[in-house]
Formats: structure tokens, sequence, C-alpha cells
């Protein structure tokens, strides 16, 4: 029986995976990252951080109250500076509102808010623009005009006052803040990701799957899906073809037009190309009849 035996992976493969991380990192923008990263996590975890509650006022000391009011005891203390200033306290770290609630505490709260209307409204607005989009790039015609009009009508309203519009219309919430926030952005989405589908739609794998669609008639379709793909072929390799040697060889329509002779090997390249581009556009049922190039049969 044979034993095979596994390579032990050897110092240098190590320092190769380090430089590989190292260079995708470099490439990372951290300082951004770390200070997002911060957000979210005293935001997730607000509850179990924050030193005090977000509605609650902070019970103050005996001093705090004899400073502030004069008295021993009091409800609460409006206005504490940060602890780094004059009269600040640790306790209370970035100070107090005016009506003595912890500001650290309800930032981090709020941080929640904040972080919850971005996200869902962000997707909210991206999934109606790229639908949108991606419905006119891809339909075109009376799709294309109806979505884009809008598009452009939505793109001309000021984002500020449509947002207080709204808002006036629907109440405070959280909810009417996100469906304000997809109201407002969802036209950005819809022409970039148009753009995008265009672009793609002339690609040739989407041709060729759209060719291989079989109508209810027979294989024209995919016939027809193979003739564009052989048609933008011939006419690059010919393009490619007469650039050698100043000959004058040309594909175009998937038909070989032959002005000239090419040397050697390169003549019988091009006739080759051309009766395959021919052959692939007229479609596979029909082969095409030998031509003659430069005077050979």
């Amino acid at each position: 029986m044979a034993t095979i035996l596994e390579r032990a992976p050897s110092a240098g493969g190590f320092s190769r995976i380090v430089r590989r991380g190292y260079r995708v990192l470099a490439d990372v923008p951290t300082i951004p990252l770390l200070i997002l990263g911060l957000l979210t996590f005293l935001a997730v975890f607000a509850p179990l951080l924050a030193p005090h509650g977000k509605l609650t006022p902070v019970t103050p000391t005996a001093a705090q109250c004899q400073a502030k009011f004069g008295m021993a005891s009091c409800p609460y203390v409006d206005n504490m500076p940060p602890f780094w200033m004059r009269g600040g306290s640790a306790d209370t770290p970035l100070g107090t509102d005016f009506l003595g609630r912890d500001v650290l505490s309800r930032l981090m709260y709020g941080a929640r808010i904040s972080l919850v209307v971005a996200l869902t409204g962000t997707l909210f607005a991206g999934a109606i623009g790229t639908l949108l989009g991606v419905l006119a790039g891809y339909m075109g015609k009376w799709w294309d005009q109806i979505i884009m009009r809008v598009t452009d009508a939505w793109l001309t309203l000021p984002s500020l006052v449509f947002a207080i519009l709204l808002s006036s219309v629907r109440g405070p919430g959280l909810w009417n803040v996100v469906l304000i926030l997809a109201l407002v952005f969802w036209s950005r989405y819809s022409r970039a990701v148009r753009g995008e589908v265009l672009s793609l739609r002339e690609r040739d794998f989407v041709k060729l799957a759209e060719g291989a669609v079989q109508p209810a008639g027979g294989r024209r379709g995919r016939h027809r899906g193979l003739a564009e793909l052989s048609r933008r072929r011939g006419a690059a390799a010919g393009a490619v073809v007469g650039t050698h040697d100043g000959a004058g060889a040309r594909v175009a329509d998937g038909r070989p037009l032959v002005a000239g002779r090419l040397p050697g090997h390169r003549h019988h390249h091009a006739r080759a190309l051309g009766q395959h581009a021919g052959g692939l556009a007229a479609g596979p049922s029909r082969s095409p009849a030998p031509q003659s190039v430069g005077g050979e049969p």
C-alpha cells in the first residue's frame, strides 16, 4: 500500500500569507472602520455599558446639591459640566442635560436609533432603486422611459424640503423616518443600477443566454444569439487580421471580405476564421460554401 506523505507548511508559505494579509489590510480604511466599529459596539451593548438610564435623572450627592442649590438634598442637578471641567464628576463623564440626565448614557442609547434608521433606510432605498433600475435597464422601451422620467422628476426635488414635507404629513416616529429616507434616496440607486444593467446587456454571455431560450416556433432564437456572437467575433478577428503586414482582410456580418493576401500561415488562419464565423452566422443546419481567397481554392 502506497503511503502519501503530506508536506508540512513551510515558513515561507506562512510569511507569504502574512504579507498578503498585510497588503489587504493596507487597502482597508482602518481608522474609519475602527470608529464605526466602536460606535456600533456601544450602540448594540448600550443597556449593559451605559452608566445611567436614558430617561431617569442622575441622583446627585449632597455636596453637589449644596453647591448648586444651597440645600442638603435635591431631585437632580441640571447642566453639570464634564469631568475635566471645574464642578464635574467622574460619575457623569460628559455632564448632565437640563433635566439632570446623563449625557453619555443618552448618546449611547441614541446611537442605537441612529444605527437602525441608517441601516434600514439604506436597505429599503437600495431595494426600491435596484428593482426599478434593473427593470428599466433590462426591459427597455416604454418601461425605461416611464421609470427614468419619474426618476428624473424625483431627482429635481430638494431632498431636505421633501423630507420635511413627508415628516409633516406622516408625523414623528422611527419607522416614519425610515420611510422618508427610502422615498427620498431611492432615485440615486435606480439611475446607477440602470447604467450597470445597460452595460451588461451588451455582453456576449447575455446574448447567448437570451438566444438559448427557444421560442415556441423552433430554434430561431438560439440561432439569432449565435449569429450575433459570431458577427461580433468575426468583426473583431477581421480588425486584428487586417493589421498584419498591411493586408486588407476584413470580416463583416460573418462573411470574409478579403482584398489582399496574407503571407504564410496567416493567410490560412484568416480564411479559416472567416469561414468559421460565416458558418455560425448562417446557422448550424447549413455549412458555408468554400470561398476563394487570394486566388486559392
